[in-house]
């Protein structure tokens, strides 16, 4: 079964997973680890996330999955979707970013102009390769936790966001096409899980609008039309910027 056929159905059969931690998995053939990430968000000013990684029982993990939470959450809430990616033998991240923070912009969801964070975001990915950047350092000391000590980092990778999570990594990818296209080629799906617009800005449509002159898939899977979700705020606009199939709506 191919990669993007894996992602597909799993995409299809937890995304409702999403919405709640689990308090545990007794089946779980993955390992946790807990860590941290550096995020740049200013010239003069870095955070340190919390960022917990899944590593899955194979040796060679088919491909490394950024899962990005959505508003008001935190990486506890993916758990269950991040052990479904790494069960099916995928390694996966997934940070913790602040939900909304209007004094700085330095957030997932956009309450201002939060561009220049997800750029620096953006560069986790970008920079993967360099041995002493922050997703390289990141990755080594979970992978020391884990036990996984000489195991690379997989080169591909698929981009995954919940929610404004939807928002944030659309515009992450289009990111990595215009800076670092050496690491966009490398990008094989991006996944939008029920996405929502955040309150201010366009950067949904900015990097929806770039990707949709790629062949970079965009799958998506989406709730009907309520509050929680801006009434498919997200999927409105992925509907209306890039001419493909869609996935999947529940």
């Amino acid at each position: 079964m191919s990669l993007r056929r894996i992602l597909s159905t799993l995409l299809l059969s937890s995304v409702a997973l999403v919405a709640t931690p689990t308090a545990g998995n007794a089946a779980a053939t993955w390992t946790k680890a807990s860590t941290t990430v550096s995020i740049a968000c200013s010239s003069s000013s870095t955070l340190s996330q919390a960022a917990n990684w899944y590593f899955p029982s194979t040796a060679t993990p088919k491909a490394l999955v950024y899962l990005q939470h959505g508003f008001s959450r935190s990486n506890a809430n993916m758990e269950a979707l991040a052990g479904k990616y790494a069960d099916a033998g995928f390694l996966v991240f997934v940070p913790t970013l602040p939900s909304s923070t209007a004094s700085n912009n330095c957030a997932v969801n956009n309450t201002g102009d939060n561009t220049t964070f997800l750029n620096n975001v953006a560069a986790l990915i970008g920079e993967a390769t360099v041995a002493t950047s922050s997703l390289a350092r990141s990755y080594t000391t979970a992978a020391g936790l884990a036990g996984r000590t000489g195991q690379a980092m997989p080169a591909t990778y698929v981009i995954a966001g919940h929610s404004a999570g939807g928002d944030a990594v659309s515009y992450i990818a289009n990111r990595l096409r215009t800076t670092w296209p050496a690491a966009f080629a490398n990008l094989k799906l991006v996944q939008l899980l029920d996405p929502v617009l955040s309150p201010k800005g366009t950067n949904m449509a900015t990097g929806l609008a770039g990707l949709a002159t790629t062949s970079t898939p965009i799958y998506a899977i989406s709730s009907p039309p309520y509050t929680a979700n801006d009434q498919a705020s997200g999927t409105t606009e992925l509907l209306k910027d890039v001419d493909r199939p869609f996935l999947g709506c529940g």
